[in-house]
């Protein structure tokens, strides 16, 4: 639904988004998700929200975010990858481009997810990819993943992962770990609760990823270089209960990472990328003895980067990155309020104005270097009957250079039944995708850029092609099943349909008839417009979880895809043998969603304590044969298929000393036990066996 009114676009609810607003995006957690933390009891203070939420807590997860995953070669990605339609591929080695893929979607670094840090957006400002470097995983709390459809808080992007840190609590903390490929993670964090409260943490890591590696198939004549990767991520939270019901709170952070790609020059530049990020925050949220439920944020992100590398599908191809500038700046909020009993509605907005420029010639920033993006929501929550639940709401998305305005609905309910031991549910919704600056920019670039056809031309400006509207995408995602927990909830089960169509992402070339100086010329454009076509992904999801003693707990999930493919409109004329006007040069159609599709997803894992101080974990991974994965270079891009694979992580805690004041923990963990052989992005080989050790210490 779409409505066009440009006055009311420009200052009516930009104005709506304010005043109702403010921001904290800190949604509602699930009252009961299915995931590897569902072995754990209830907690109590959960609020009823999405029936497919998965949700990770650190302490119910058995020790995997701790212990298993977190020294890993892939940290975060890895245990978020356990969870039921969620995966990852990465074009190699630590540090290396990753595409997070949900349900089958995984476009270009995952831009089409929202990441929260408590609360504040983690994608990058200009281009809305995101960057798990960024996450200081010592101090998360919680994480909540809405696969899709996404409640109407949220909005604005097809899947969200929101994290919650350590938030108003002892803690007094350090941790060592060391590893292969001389990997090296250090990390402390010092956290006070009380009216008054503060939390500081240091994390750093360092390791030579894997240097002189050789690629494969047609990239096997090219080998890595010595490749080095740092991070350094500190973080400082205060906050003060100015009253029971008003909790003022600043946060900061810093991201400093950089890869080294190869010690060899690259056309006379340093093959390398860094980046340098601050973040600052200033939230209102509720005290901790309050019953309301509201917050409010305001944000701004200052980022730094410069980037060059070698491509190796083309050694000669030069980026022109330059020393990127970037700047995000917003403010988002909501209030919950209990209408009646069983009856809560819930509004609220966010407003946020993005900035870039390069001093090199990289488009991202050439021709437009500003972009706004705001929204208003309004949510009902429905508890009426015994066991029920429902949650419908509507959003409105808007941003500068699109338009009109966009609304999206979205509904939610669900029926416990068997004094809740069943629960079936449904959720339906659409969301429309904000569109990055940087895919802004390259839009409306100007027809000098264009590549024409014909006798050259002399005045490239002088150059007149039809006018191309702006859209948002737009996602459509059903989701349904049924979960139970039988045996005294010893055993969870779950099943569930799933369907996400998404509709006109940008990134197409087309053939149209260009004019110069009275003369008609055959252009191919390389203006990025929508897609005349859509990705679709639809499949079945299962899950179990088993705890037959307290010290024992297995679980275990599949998801199979039945369709994953980008298809066009079918009156889409398409570039043939000799190109004429009109015609789509769409490299994508009838292939696999980018960068490509799996039949099957599956994992599964034991979390055994066999005393109270000591925890061992195992997990299994498998990957069914990948569909068409697509190499990014050229019109017609070579597809090849990547082979089905399993991988086999272990990993061991044990309490060596537990006095009254401290704890000392000791860690090993080895990934990819077997050193299997494998891949994730076409023709770049994944991390071999990583052994890693370290100890905690924990004062009290």
């Amino acid at each position: 639904m779409k409505r066009q009114n440009n006055m009311y676009r420009l200052f009516g609810w930009p104005l709506f988004a304010i005043l109702i607003g403010w921001a904290g995006t800190l949604g509602c957690t699930p009252a009961r998700a299915q995931s590897t933390a569902s072995l754990s009891p209830d907690r109590e203070d959960r609020q009823p929200c999405f029936p497919n939420a998965i949700y990770i807590d650190r302490n119910e997860a058995g020790g995997l975010l701790s212990d298993l995953e977190v020294i890993s070669p892939y940290g975060l990605l890895s245990v978020l990858s356990l969870e039921k339609g969620l995966t990852f591929m990465t074009s190699g080695d630590i540090g290396a481009e990753t595409w997070f893929n949900v349900r089958g979607f995984g476009r270009d670094n995952s831009r089409l997810i929202l990441m929260l840090l408590d609360g504040r957006t983690l994608n990058l400002a200009t281009n809305h990819t995101i960057e798990f470097d960024d996450i200081p995983v010592n101090i998360i709390d919680q994480i909540t993943i809405y696969p899709g459809p996404v409640p109407v808080q949220y909005g604005g992007y097809q899947t969200v992962i929101d994290i919650k840190t350590i938030h108003n609590e002892d803690l007094l903390q350090t941790q060592v770990v060391a590893g292969s490929r001389d990997t090296y993670r250090m990390s402390a964090v010092v956290s006070k609760g009380g009216r008054f409260h503060y939390l500081a943490q240091m994390s750093a890591d360092m390791s030579k990823a894997d240097s002189y590696k050789t690629l494969s198939g047609v990239l096997s004549d090219f080998q890595y270089g010595n490749r080095q990767v740092a991070t350094l991520l500190p973080t400082l939270k205060m906050g003060y209960e100015i009253t029971r019901n008003i909790d003022l709170v600043a946060q900061a952070g810093l991201v400093d990472y950089k890869k080294m790609y190869d010690s060899a020059l690259h056309q006379d530049d340093e093959s390398s990328r860094r980046r340098k990020m601050q973040n600052y925050t200033l939230w209102l949220k509720p005290g901790r003895e309050s019953q309301l439920d509201y917050a409010f944020s305001f944000f701004h992100t200052r980022e730094k980067e410069h980037l060059h590398c070698v491509f190796p599908e083309n050694t000669e191809y030069n980026m022109h990155w330059g020393n990127q500038k970037r700047y995000l700046t917003g403010l988002k909020g909501y209030y919950r309020h209990p209408v009646i009993n069983g009856v809560a509605l819930k509004a609220g907005g966010e407003a946020q104005w993005t900035e870039g420029n390069s001093d090199d010639d990289y488009l991202y920033f050439v021709y437009k270097n500003r972009q706004n993006y705001y929204s208003a929501f309004l949510q009902s929550e429905l508890n009426l009957w015994k066991g029920g639940y429902v949650n419908a709401g509507i959003r409105m998305d808007g941003q500068k250079d699109v338009s009109g305005n966009y609304f999206s609905p979205v509904f939610a309910a669900s029926q416990s039944v068997l004094g809740d031991r069943l629960t079936l549910y449904a959720t339906y919704g659409v969301t429309h995708r904000w569109i990055p600056l940087n895919e802004v920019n390259t839009f409306y670039q100007p027809i000098s850029t264009i590549v024409s056809f014909g006798p050259p031309v002399s005045s490239a400006d002088e150059l007149s092609l039809s006018a191309n509207k702006l859209n948002m995408e737009r996602t459509r995602a059903f989701d349904a099943g049924i979960k139970g927990e039988l045996l005294d909830k010893k055993l969870n089960l779950g099943i569930n349909y799933f369907y996400m169509k998404n509709k006109g992402q940008l990134g197409t070339t087309i053939f149209e008839i260009a004019e110069v100086t009275g003369t008609e010329y055959l252009a191919m454009t390389k203006v990025d417009r929508n897609f005349p076509g859509y990705d679709i992904s639809h499949g079945m999801e299962f899950e179990a979880g088993y705890a037959p003693l307290e010290s024992l707990r297995l679980f275990a999930n599949a998801t199979y895809y039945m369709r994953t493919k980008t298809e066009r409109d079918k009156e889409v004329d398409v570039f043939g043998s000799v190109p004429a006007a009109g015609q789509f040069v769409l490299a994508y159609d009838g292939n696999a969603i980018i960068p490509g599709a799996y039949t099957w997803l599956s994992n599964a894992g034991v979390i055994y304590k066999p005393v109270t101080d000591a925890t061992l974990n195992a997990v299994v991974r498998y990957r069914s044969k990948m569909a068409d994965p697509i190499m990014k270079f050229g019109n017609d891009p070579g597809k090849e298929y990547i082979g089905a694979f399993a991988t086999v992580d272990i990993a061991g805690a044990y309490n060596v000393l537990k006095r009254s004041a401290y704890v000392v923990k000791v860690t090993a963990c080895v990934s990819n036990l077997f050193d299997r052989s494998y891949q994730t992005f076409i023709h770049y080989p994944m991390s071999g066996r990583f052994v890693a050790a370290g100890f905690t210490v924990t004062l009290k």
